[in-house]
């Protein structure tokens, strides 16, 4: 499911080039309350990242175990999974039918511990540009916010060794 700080986030699009000043609020992955900047330079947010990640703070896939359904207030993840995978990814962008534009994403995903893993859950990270107050024109840091929250169709249990391949498209339609 897109976040309020996906939805934030584009919402301050419409900024980029005016007086650079804090507006809109968004939580940090541990639910930290900032508010974008419409800072759009060649680093941010331009640099996403769509590799699999085990450390939280950090930009990019994560992948869980919470079976919790997601909600556009989500922040993090319930139960993100910080050890015992490697993994490799390739992406792609693209046009469907309807004039949507997505990102495709294929994770191939090795177990790398010596007990079974299950990943039922999804998300998209990535940086911004943030300040720890509203209406701010300094100060501001990046803040790592989830953009995606979604649990998988199936939970997928990957033994110790074994690989997985999960599919995860993010395609926006509409925001609101």
């Amino acid at each position: 499911m897109i976040t309020k700080n996906y939805k934030a986030f584009i919402k301050t699009v419409m900024l980029a080039g005016s007086s650079i000043v804090s507006l809109l609020p968004i939580k940090n992955y541990s639910g930290d309350n900032y508010y974008l900047l419409p800072t759009f330079s060649s680093h941010y947010p331009n640099t996403a990242d769509y590799n699999l990640r085990l450390s939280a703070g950090y930009y990019g896939i994560h992948v869980g175990s919470g079976t919790t359904p997601p909600t556009e207030n989500d922040y993090n993840l319930e139960n993100q999974i910080t050890s015992g995978l490697s993994g490799t990814s390739t992406f792609s962008y693209g046009i469907d039918n309807d004039g949507n534009a997505y990102m495709h994403v294929v994770l191939v995903i090795r177990n790398t511990s010596n007990a079974d893993i299950t990943i039922s859950e999804i998300g998209s990270f990535q940086v911004v540009r943030a300040s720890s107050s509203q209406f701010s024109t300094g100060s501001a840091s990046n803040q790592y916010v989830m953009f995606d929250r979604s649990l998988l169709p199936q939970p997928v249990t990957i033994a110790p060794g074994d690989y997985a391949t999960i599919q995860y498209t993010f395609k926006t339609t509409e925001v609101v």
